[in-house]
């Protein structure tokens, strides 16, 4: 609408807005208990009612985005036979756009031209044609309310769906849906009605739309957009689908989540599921991107709230956007039972993972991993980390929104106990030519924590010179205790130019809580403009990439305060059928291709190389191994105590030979009349006896000296 007058994406917007002008949705609106008996009528398809994500709006450039997706449906698409065909060649199904409630009277809309239509627009009691409700917050002009009570108008519209069913569509996608307020068309002579009540008049054209979409598409739905499911005509529902929850906790017009979480939008999803036990479906729209929290913690937050309740959930951004993309990419298949909750963390486990939600602001949670969750091995679809940053020790890091010295997040490391190692740490390549100072500042606040001031919770620093030496430990420390936002510095004069560096921010061997916030590594090659070369200081930016969780030996997951969680339930990685014993390994010394040992009377040779693009001595290089069903004694031979030359090959699969007589040492140069003869064992049998007997009760390590023969 703020572009052109038809674009359908942003009319779906205008349904909202309409609700905020007509009736204030306010949290104690929609916390009023649903009307009684309610008619659902029949159920909606089995696909819509175990939907998980949706697309909305359709550009060009994202097709690889719906395709890679694993969404059930698209409303607000294209009404092209060819966009239909191709999204059911992909299992999607698709609801183009159309509103029973305005219509132009500047262009044709829908088939419609209300300046030729003046008998389909409402009449208000002073008997004026009604507008828009979005004449004025939209700047919608032209734009009336239609009347659907008016049998001409009713027949307009089905005859508009009724052409792009023909085309092929799934169904529809009915915005603006509410109470309707009375029509004066009667009186003024207007127009006449078909019923006595407006509402009913609309329910009816619902019911016609959805018998025709049947009629086309027995599997079809009909799917409408009210806001407020709660608060539409109970009527309607007999004859809809699925309805729209948009706004769901972010929304447009708030730089903040609004309303409380618990009170509001977990209470809707309590009340709301008679209607889903019915066989209806909610699609929850989320609009991300406007809060301090991010496009990713704000997609998790929103996604897991709705699939606590069931419903169906979009964040209002393409399907390509890489911080709510995986939402759409899986499937957490049906529930294994209902929401539960633990020490205010609400959770839902399913088929292939489970949601979680603390909605506490600055409190982190738990929940204690119990049937019906299959495993204790998760992937965390967040990861939780921020982007450059490592996690350091057992603790690592988690990012906090709650406190913060600038910005809107700062990294909180946690220690419950004094031997607790918590922290981040941060690889930087300078390749410095002279040696030149740096420059380390950073902020930090703390509660409870133990100790004295050290390197133990500091901003910490590890050089690697260029000439291969280090120099380690440059702190930056922070006084212990409870404070709040302090800043240290400290300026390292290094005697060598600097290869790279690795900047810690560490908290270790100390119990509390500390927050690190606004770090910062500057190289002072021109004291008067120093430049910054650390990347994300302030933590702003997160990382995308999700990390595995082995719960095993805690029992617990945890949930970030403030904060939605998806935990994909991840597999053990051992092999049930193969369960290896200890391992022998014998290494040459120096390493030496293609000798030949004995074990147990059985002959093995160690690892000469092999060819790719060139030839490549690879780690196993002078080295063989032998793995035992169960520990044991065994018998260790050399066999050739003096090695043969080497015969490498030319190429990969080639039977040529670089040359007959090439050095074990060093497969691609001739031996040149190097000989190598055996020294002696080292290692757990060491003998100058070419058989040894060796005790393998754990992974065990032999050794084999060498001698060489210098070249003539």
């Amino acid at each position: 609408m703020r572009t052109r007058m038809i674009d359908l994406l942003s009319l779906a917007l205008f349904s909202f807005t309409a609700l905020l002008c007509s009736a204030p949705f306010s949290a104690a609106a929609a916390e009023a208990p649903a009307e009684p008996a309610i008619d659902f009528g029949e159920p909606a398809p089995q696909w819509l009612r175990e939907s998980e994500s949706y697309a909305i709006g359709y550009d060009p450039a994202g097709w690889d985005a719906l395709a890679q997706s694993k969404v059930k449906f698209i409303t607000h698409c294209p009404v092209n036979r060819e966009f239909f065909a191709r999204c059911r060649s992909l299992g999607i199904k698709c609801f183009p756009y159309v509103t029973f409630y305005q219509g132009f009277a500047s262009q044709t809309y829908q088939g419609v031209n209300l300046k030729d239509h003046a008998d389909f627009i409402e009449v208000d009691p002073q008997g004026q044609l009604k507008r828009s409700g979005f004449w004025e917050s939209e700047d919608a002009k032209n734009m009336y309310t239609t009347c659907p009570n008016v049998g001409a108008y009713q027949e307009a519209m089905l005859a508009w769906v009724q052409k792009i069913m023909e085309l092929g569509a799934d169904g529809v996608f009915v915005d603006n849906i509410s109470a309707r307020v009375p029509c004066f068309g009667p009186k003024f002579n207007k127009h006449q009605h078909l019923h006595d009540d407006q509402n009913h008049a609309f329910a009816m054209l619902l019911k016609r739309t959805r018998e025709l979409i049947k009629r086309h598409q027995p599997d079809g739905a009909l799917i409408v957009n009210s806001a407020s499911p709660l608060h539409i005509p109970k009527e309607y529902w007999k004859y809809i689908d699925a309805d729209m929850l948009e706004s769901y906790i972010c929304t447009w017009v708030s730089k903040e989540r609004w309303f409380d979480w618990k009170n509001h939008w977990h209470e809707q999803g309590v009340k709301l599921q008679p209607y889903l036990n019915a066989g209806k479906q909610i699609q929850a729209l989320s609009y991300l991107g406007r809060t301090p929290y991010g496009v990713q913690e704000d997609a998790l937050f929103c996604y897991a709230t709705a699939r606590l309740a069931g419903f169906v959930w979009n964040g209002g951004m393409p399907l390509s956007h890489p911080d709510s993309a995986p939402l759409y990419r899986l499937r957490l298949g049906k529930p294994l039972g209902g929401e539960e909750t633990e020490n205010g963390v609400y959770w839902r486990a399913f088929e292939a993972g489970l949601v979680a939600v603390n909605p506490d602001r600055s409190k982190d949670g738990s929940i204690t991993i119990k049937p019906p969750i299959p495993t204790k091995r998760f992937f965390d679809l967040s990861g939780g980390l921020a982007e450059q940053w490592s996690r350091y020790g057992s603790g690592g890091y988690t990012l906090d929104t709650q406190e913060k010295h600038g910005g809107t997040r700062s990294m909180r490391c946690v220690n419950a106990v004094a031997s607790g190692e918590s922290g981040a740490n941060q690889s930087v390549e300078l390749n410095h030519e002279q040696p030149v100072p740096i420059l380390v500042t950073g902020w930090s606040k703390c509660r409870d924590v133990t100790g004295e001031p050290d390197g133990n919770y500091a901003l910490y620093l590890d050089i690697a010179y260029r000439d291969g030496t280090n120099l380690f430990g440059q702190v930056a420390p922070f006084a212990c205790g409870t404070h709040d936002w302090q800043a240290s510095s400290v300026t390292v004069k290094p005697a060598k130019p600097i290869k790279s560096l690795t900047y810690n921010v560490l908290f270790r061997y100390k119990a509390g809580t500390a927050w690190f916030d606004d770090v910062s590594l500057k190289v002072l090659d021109d004291p008067q403009s120093p430049r910054e070369v650390l990347k994300n200081g302030g933590f702003e930016e997160q990382g995308r990439a999700g990390r595995m969780v082995d719960a095993t030996a805690t029992g617990k997951l945890p949930v970030p305060a403030y904060s939605g969680r998806v935990f994909l339930y991840a597999g053990a990685s051992d092999d049930e059928l193969t369960k290896p014993g200890p391992r022998l390994t014998v290494v040459t010394a120096p390493g030496l291709g293609n000798v030949r040992f004995r074990v147990d009377g059985f002959d093995y040779w160690t690892h000469s190389g092999s060819w790719t693009t060139e030839y490549t001595l690879g780690p196993n290089f002078g080295k063989f191994f032998v793995t035992f069903d169960k520990p044991g004694k065994h018998v260790v031979e050399i066999v050739d105590v003096v090695p043969a030359e080497m015969q490498t090959p030319a190429g990969y699969g080639t039977g040529e030979r670089l040359g007959q007589f090439m050095d074990p040492s060093n497969p691609t140069r001739p031996a040149a009349g190097k000989k190598f003869r055996f020294r002696g064992w080292t290692g757990p049998a060491a003998s100058k006896e070419a058989r040894v007997e060796i005790d393998v009760a754990q992974d065990t390590q032999l050794t084999a000296e060498f001698d060489v023969q210098a070249e003539k």
